[in-house]
C-alpha cells in the first residue's frame, strides 16, 4: 500500500458526499481540519478524507467519514486492510490524534 497526501480539492468528486471536497469544507466551519490522501493498493487507487477535530488540548480525534471503499476486498480481508491503513495514514497526521474513526461505507 502506498499513501501520499493530495490538496483536499483533489479528493474524488464520485462516490459519497462524506468523502468529498465540498463536506471537507463543510466539516471545517464546525472546526475539523480535513487531510486529504491518495491510496494506491495492489488492486486500486482511491481518494480518502481524514478529518480531524481537536478533543482537548494535545489530543484530536481522527475521522473517515464513509469511508474507505471495501468493495474489492473479500470480508476476511477487512480488518486488515483497515489495521495496515490506519498505521499508513497515522505517519501523515498530527502528534496529538490518539484515535482513528471509520465510518464504514454499507450498501442498502
Amino acid at each position: 500500500m502506498h499513501i501520499q497526501r493530495i490538496a483536499t480539492k483533489e479528493l474524488s468528486s464520485e462516490g459519497a458526499v462524506f468523502q468529498s471536497s465540498v463536506w471537507a469544507e463543510v466539516k471545517q466551519h464546525f472546526g475539523w481540519k480535513s487531510y486529504a490522501f491518495l491510496v494506491e493498493t495492489e488492486n486500486s487507487a482511491f481518494t480518502l478524507l481524514v478529518l480531524i477535530k481537536q478533543m482537548a488540548p494535545l489530543c484530536s480525534l481522527a475521522y473517515i467519514p464513509f469511508g474507505p471503499p471495501l468493495s474489492l476486498l473479500k470480508l476476511s480481508q477487512v480488518g486488515v486492510f483497515l489495521e495496515d491503513l490506519a498505521k499508513q495514514i497515522r505517519k501523515f497526521l498530527p502528534k496529538g490524534v490518539f484515535a482513528l474513526r471509520y465510518d464504514l461505507p454499507f450498501e442498502e
